[in-house]
């Protein structure tokens, strides 16, 4: 039976109006084309589907061809392939070396915010440079971030006998979880100076968190109750986790001790000490109380930024948006920019309609110039765990 009230036509993306006239033209198309070859690039048609996997782009206008079927954006591999089309979903991680020339180390700045994004791009850029890397690839992710890259050919081919190329996800993902490391702190008290702090409480952005002094891992809360002795000649004081029923008889002259206050303090399950521990003697009988020499280090995060740089991205075979591309929500270009545009940055600069002269998003990086950086991101991964 033919259904009486059919459902009215969804009417078109701003982007499916758009990408069409926008990927015919040439200059978009050479962009493009240059930055996936020996990628995996595959077309993404208005979030409904991703063309079959694998795919190539064999000629500039496969590009317009694409958008003309339906095609919103194009997005493509960190890893680069001698034919991309030989990878098979079957293949072993070393038949996939086999095949594989390298990997660019792709950095998405990820944030729910664009002021967010400038300051994790900006630190990011610092650490680069800190690091001796003096050339690398900016552009607009489309919405509210950015893509760092560093080429492939700017890392050293072999380090401890091992093959650069032969090592991602792993190495990639190192260096990223150093680089946050590294920039997490001031970053989130740049965004604290952006932002007020009693605002981000109340959106639940600001996450407060204690350390232990002696071990460094984060502790937990746990109630602690003071006991006074109400004898005036003993006044000892006794502090603990337990609650007595019936009472907290003292040590020195075995009276019933008060309960004078409780109070939540921060406790390391590992190292077994706590604040109260820290403040004063373990039996502090007679009130003698000693100086603090060490405490507890508060560090506050923005829960936001605890995703800013995204270590997921770096996953076999994962994809990212190509340069130029558009963006299915904003219908923004993924422009490439640089490094002093991005303090002004806004988001209509990546107007499709108003773009001139697109520049390649692949620097001209000099060998082994990011050296330096894996070597510290392996360094620190032999402690720690992005």
């Amino acid at each position: 039976m033919q259904d009486p009230t059919p459902r009215e036509k969804e009417p078109p993306k701003k982007v499916q109006l758009i990408a069409p006239s926008y990927y015919q033209r040439k200059d978009i198309q050479r962009v493009m084309f240059e930055f996936c070859k020996h990628r995996e690039t595959v077309a993404n048609f208005n979030n409904k589907f991703f063309a079959k996997r694998p795919d190539a782009l064999d000629y500039p206008t496969d590009i317009s061809n694409a958008a003309k079927q339906g095609a919103t954006s194009f997005h493509c591999s960190e890893e680069i392939w001698e034919n991309p089309l030989d990878i098979n979903t079957d293949m072993t991680p070393d038949q996939y070396n086999e095949i594989k020339i390298g990997w660019d180390l792709l950095i998405d700045i990820d944030s729910p915010f664009l002021d967010y994004g400038k300051i994790a791009a900006r630190l990011l850029i610092n650490e680069f440079e800190r690091h001796g890397i003096k050339n690398y690839g900016i552009k607009f992710s489309g919405s509210k971030g950015f893509h760092i890259l560093i080429p492939f050919k700017a890392f050293p081919k072999e380090v401890q006998g091992e093959q650069t190329k032969d090592n991602f996800p792993e190495w990639p993902r190192l260096i990223a979880g150093y680089l946050f490391e590294r920039i997490r702190e001031p970053m989130n008290n740049e965004i604290l100076g952006l932002t007020d702090r009693d605002k981000l409480k109340e959106s639940g952005e600001l996450i407060s968190e204690n350390f232990c002094p002696k071990c460094g891992q984060p502790t937990i809360k746990r109630k602690n109750y003071k006991y006074k002795c109400p004898d005036i000649r003993c006044k000892s004081e006794l502090e603990g986790f337990t609650k007595k029923r019936v009472a907290m008889l003292c040590p020195s002259c075995n009276a019933k001790m008060d309960i004078v206050n409780e109070r939540e303090i921060d406790f390391c399950e590992t190292c077994k000490i706590s604040t109260a521990k820290i403040e004063a003697s373990t039996s502090n009988y007679g009130g003698s109380i000693r100086e603090v020499k060490i405490e507890f280090k508060k560090e506050d995060t923005i829960k936001s930024t605890e995703d800013s740089v995204d270590i997921v991205l770096v996953s076999p075979r994962h994809l990212f948006r190509a340069p130029y591309s558009l963006h299915e929500k904003t219908a923004f270009s993924s422009i490439v920019i640089t490094k002093d545009q991005i303090e002004n940055f806004r988001p209509s600069d990546a107007d499709p309609l108003k773009i001139g002269e697109p520049k390649s998003f692949m620097p001209e990086s000099e060998e082994g110039e990011a050296r330096e950086l894996l070597l510290q991101a392996l360094d620190w991964g032999r402690i720690n765990k992005p």
